[in-house]
């Protein structure tokens, strides 16, 4: 369970020089309280003409899985290099993101939703197409203000309803929610409703039994979501355990039909396990957790690179022209598995060959061990083989230069691919969302507007409606 993203390195200290930063809280309660009255959907006018519909597809994709700590900014980015189509990021609670003030580095670009000098959130508009924000809650006037407050830098929400750890089910949230169907779908109701331009999803666990699991999939399907994934284990289940992915055939054979995509999660390696996965779950898409967490580059078609040789060093390149949060950056360091040979094959003959992997095997085990002792960028990029400095000169742009083109490249390749299995219209409404994409971004807005004053005057006219 996350509540701080733990991404950002600067203090949030104000400098005197510049003018005060605003935080603002909008009321939802007005605008959801005939939504929680009916249980219906359907969003006020004010809102879904606040601007055109653009809705991800979700169909024929690897994505990467919500996670704590490991689930940061870098991480993401470099997911999406190495070939994800879609990244989750760590859930956050809501009462966390709620109040946070969205401040934009002028040098990186990073756009950080700060609370309590604290960083809370942060993304940067490389990944706004294919961001999916997790959320972490319990009730839908909160789910749904917590949604506002991101609202410009994502694709979509997700809401967290399989976490199985104490902190959330104590809080009413994650896999508590699993018992709590009504208070579940309220959530889903509410973030549909607020968020009319954005897919609303939804993640959960398996139920013991199949005929209750199927009784909630049809509850939650009804609340007007885009997608939604399971992971294929109960919530007494540990990740060790095997992964339930014959359970996954009914619950796609229930929503597909309804035009809702079924993403599998739970063992799965990364894009070539794709084929294999839907053939015997017949799953829409599939989501990697550990195994990207161990490489992030197990997306790419071609197959997983090698950590030391390429995973890392890019990682390192990647997290420095971001200001990552150093701690955070040497923590997925340590999660990766440099250990690995599997992707590394050093020619010649076979004593040599022995050689050669003991020589490596040390040499491996000698780069973890300095990755955990450095103690700022400058030492990290020294394991590492990396000038820090020219780094930093290249930035974001130098680093993953680039990226923005090839992503909607391989996203419209991706459509073109599904359209055997979409209607006419799906296939055009996607198509027009690809398009959206390859417009320009704009300018992020000054530091001192907050994302909730943003969305304020659209909140405003719905509350008046």
């Amino acid at each position: 369970m996350a509540v701080l993203d733990h991404a950002r390195s600067r203090s949030c200290s104000p400098d005197p020089s510049e003018p005060a930063l605003k935080r603002t809280r909008v009321s939802v309660s007005s605008t959801l309280e005939p939504v929680l009255s009916t249980g219906t959907a359907e969003p006020s006018s004010a809102l879904t003409s606040a601007q055109p519909e653009r809705l991800i597809d979700y169909r024929n994709s690897v994505v990467l899985a919500p996670m704590v700590r490991s689930g940061t900014l870098p991480t993401r980015l470099v997911s999406l290099r190495y070939g994800a189509d879609l990244v989750w990021g760590p859930e956050i609670v809501a009462q966390a993101i709620i109040g946070t003030t969205r401040v934009v580095d002028p040098v990186t670009g990073v756009i950080d939703y700060r609370k309590n000098n604290r960083s809370i959130w942060s993304t940067h508009p490389i990944e706004r197409p294919y961001m999916v924000f997790q959320l972490g809650a319990s009730d839908p006037v909160l789910a749904a203000e917590a949604a506002l407050t991101v609202a410009q830098d994502i694709v979509a929400i997700d809401l967290n309803c399989g976490c199985p750890k104490p902190f959330s089910i104590s809080g009413g949230m994650g896999a508590a929610l699993l018992s709590k169907p009504d208070v579940l779908c309220s959530i889903l109701t509410a973030l549909v409703a607020a968020l009319p331009t954005k897919s609303v999803s939804a993640k959960i666990r398996l139920l013991p039994e199949d005929e209750p699991t199927m009784d909630l999939v049809r509850q939650i399907a009804g609340t007007g979501i885009k997608a939604l994934t399971v992971h294929c284990r109960t919530r007494d289940m540990r990740s060790t355990e095997t992964a339930l992915w014959h359970r996954l055939v009914a619950i796609r054979e229930e929503i597909e039909g309804m035009g809702i995509p079924v993403i599998c999660n739970g063992d799965g390696q990364g894009r070539n396990d794709l084929e294999k996965i839907r053939g015997i779950t017949s799953a829409s898409s599939i989501m990697v957790a550990r195994a990207a967490e161990a490489n992030p580059s197990v997306f790419r078609a071609e197959g997983p690179l090698d950590i030391e040789t390429d995973v890392a060093p890019f990682y390192v390149r990647t997290a420095l022209v971001l200001d990552n949060f150093f701690q955070n950056t040497k923590f997925c360091l340590g999660s990766m598995n440099i250990h690995s040979l599997k992707h590394y094959s050093p020619p010649g003959p076979p004593l040599q060959l022995r050689e050669a992997t003991a020589e490596l095997k040390e040499r491996r085990k000698n780069l973890k061990i300095a990755t955990s002792k450095s103690k700022n960028y400058e030492m990290l990029a020294e394991v590492w083989g990396i000038d820090a400095e020219a780094t930093r000169r290249e930035g974001i742009e130098g680093v993953l230069g680039g990226l923005r083109e090839e992503l909607q490249i391989r996203e419209a390749r991706r459509i073109e691919e599904t359209k055997s299995g979409l209607g006419r219209v799906g296939i055009d409404k996607v198509v027009e969302q690809v398009e959206a994409i390859g417009e320009p971004l704009g300018p992020a807005p000054d530091l001192e507007e907050s994302t909730t004053e943003l969305m304020a005057e659209s909140v405003t006219a719905a509350v008046e409606v």
